[in-house]
């Protein structure tokens, strides 16, 4: 990875089910380097890529609940080229935070 073409991106939504974090390039994949967020109540968290689950269930229990995948060479979550990178979350609760990415 070059540190040089990590985007960044904020994590912001308050609405349960799938949430689009990264929207898929015309091609390639999407990976993902970095995420921090918090929560404002309890909820379950799901990285997904497209609509496949990329992690099970991560149970977030409460007001500041937060999880921090720190900057790394390899991607911790990756997309195929077309999908977009989502994070469903299980409760209609305020996620905050932000996602180090790489195109293509």
């Amino acid at each position: 990875m070059h540190r040089s073409a990590v985007r960044q991106v904020a994590i912001n939504f308050s609405a349960s089910g799938d949430n689009t974090i990264v929207t898929a390039p015309a091609s390639g994949p999407i990976n993902v380097y970095g995420l921090i967020l918090t929560v404002h109540a309890a909820t379950n968290i799901i990285f997904k890529h497209g609509a496949t689950a990329a992690s099970g269930a991560i149970e977030l229990t409460a007001v500041g609940s937060s999880l921090f995948l720190g900057l790394y060479e390899n991607p911790w979550y990756w997309t195929l080229p077309g999908e977009n990178f989502i994070i469903n979350s299980s409760a209609a609760v305020q996620v905050s935070g932000t996602c180090w990415y790489t195109l293509g």
